[in-house]
């Protein structure tokens, strides 16, 4: 649970190769660890790579693990980076907060 959070209180673009190999395994995706970790993959590099990218550059072959991972990688470019409940600070008020900010929302 720390983990998550740890790994949430620094921006993406900002990771060495351990927290992103932190957070793969907050993704159920520590297979991928070694892989990465080969590859000196940090959060900038994460935060770039395509579907081709993790087929054709690193290997991986397994379409499962590659849409997991892309999936993953989404939520990071959209700031919403959680596991298992945990994740931003504040995550938990952003809902009603854009409610609260939607033009016409209660009229």
């Amino acid at each position: 649970a720390g983990t998550a959070a740890s790994i949430s209180a620094v921006p993406p673009a900002q990771w060495n190769a351990v927290t992103v190999q932190r957070f793969l395994k907050t993704k159920g995706l520590e297979e991928l660890c070694v892989t990465f970790q080969q590859q000196g993959v940090t959060g900038p590099v994460l935060m770039s790579l395509t579907e081709q990218d993790l087929e054709s550059n690193l290997g991986i072959k397994k379409f499962g693990l590659r849409r997991q991972l892309a999936l993953a990688i989404q939520e990071l470019r959209r700031g919403s980076f959680s596991s298992n409940g945990g994740g931003r600070s504040g995550g938990s008020q952003a809902a009603p907060a854009a409610a609260a900010a939607r033009p016409g929302g209660a009229s």
